[in-house]
């Protein structure tokens, strides 16, 4: 599932392979990875969408206290067709920048930026700066590692997940090809509807600064109504128009948009 600008009691833990169905019982069934996978195409298929928040935290911890962080929070909406996702727009904001919110636009093929740091590099009458994105592109509506509205995705996780029946949530680890650290631990909670209701995920600390990273996505509105539409075409300039190297830029800030 890069940026522009743009975080028990004991719990009975149960396997998927083989058990699920046999310990639970008719009034509160397991959501089985199937069951999973099947709510989230029906949201595929009916081609509406659904809203979402993200925060993502860098923490630089010492003697396992936390020295000092850096938080970078999202919010937008997500449309979603029979063939994945269409389009997004979302708005991101750092409490390390010190200039107003990102808002980043994907659709039609074409990503949208309006960002305050591009002011000196655009005429005074415009506002957006867009660049041709790849249809890949259409997953980096976040900066998580695994895209979890992609359904082959979410069922290569849930593979080798275990289920918290206290918590609705599947729980597991996985490797990233993105990061060179130990596995991500990763939780996803499930709604009543057997959608994603919330993704967590932690890793670190990596590097000498003893770096902890960790996302967390809220999902709510599933099936709410999704009219994404470019901005209006007299407050956008294309990057090619400003120079090949910002165009370059907008596309690598489009790839790196997961990576955080």
């Amino acid at each position: 599932m890069r940026r522009w600008i743009m975080f028990t009691a004991v719990a009975v833990l149960v396997p998927i392979a083989g058990t699920a169905h046999a310990s639970s019982g008719p009034s509160n069934p397991i959501p089985t990875p199937g069951a999973v996978i099947a709510a989230l195409n029906a949201e595929f298929a009916k081609g509406a969408g659904v809203r979402f928040n993200e925060t993502e935290t860098y923490a630089t911890v010492f003697m396992e206290k936390t020295l000092s962080a850096s938080i970078h929070e999202s919010s937008g909406v997500i449309k979603l067709s029979r063939t994945g996702i269409s389009s997004f727009d979302k708005t991101q904001i750092s409490d390390r920048i010190e200039r107003r919110p990102t808002r980043t636009i994907v659709v039609d093929g074409t990503v949208y930026v309006r960002d305050s740091g591009l002011n000196s590099l655009i005429r005074p009458d415009v506002e957006w700066v867009s660049s041709p994105v790849e249809e890949s592109a259409k997953d980096s509506w976040s900066a998580i590692h695994f895209d979890i509205l992609a359904p082959g995705t979410l069922k290569n996780l849930l593979a080798k997940a275990t289920f918290d029946r206290k918590t609705n949530s599947y729980r597991g680890t996985k490797r990233s090809p993105e990061i060179s650290t130990d596995q991500i631990n990763w939780t996803l909670w499930l709604g009543k509807d057997n959608l994603p209701k919330r993704f967590h995920t932690s890793y670190g600390p990596v590097s000498k600064f003893q770096i902890v990273v960790t996302n967390d996505i809220r999902f709510r509105n599933w099936g709410t109504p999704a009219d994404i539409t470019a901005p209006p075409a007299h407050l956008v300039t294309p990057s090619d128009e400003l120079g090949g190297s910002l165009s370059q830029s907008i596309q690598e800030t489009v790839n790196r948009l997961r990576a955080g």
